[in-house]
């Protein structure tokens, strides 16, 4: 799946899940279910759902890319990574 797709699928999940309480109940004890329901090819992977509170953040750290460079900071700039809200339809 392609990383706009996925970004698609993971924004319309959150959408529903901050608009359904239902939904979300279903995310959060069944996330792969949900998510494969939503059309993400997880293969065998695990999946765990974490929600972020006014009292907990949870940082998710990805993989990093086969290939890619060690990041060299430019002056006065800190290294960051792209960050996307997407808006979506649900």
């Amino acid at each position: 799946m392609d990383q706009d797709k996925f970004d698609d699928v993971m924004s319309r999940v959150t959408a529903k899940a901050w608009a359904d309480p239902a939904y979300k109940a279903r995310l959060m004890s069944d996330p792969a279910s949900v998510l494969r329901g939503e059309g993400l090819d997880l293969g065998d992977r695990k999946v765990y759902a974490h929600e972020n509170t006014n009292d907990a953040l949870h940082y998710v750290l990805p993989p990093k890319p086969e290939g890619m460079a060690e990041p060299v900071e430019a002056p006065g700039h800190r290294n960051t990574a792209p960050y996307t809200i997407h808006e979506v339809e649900i």
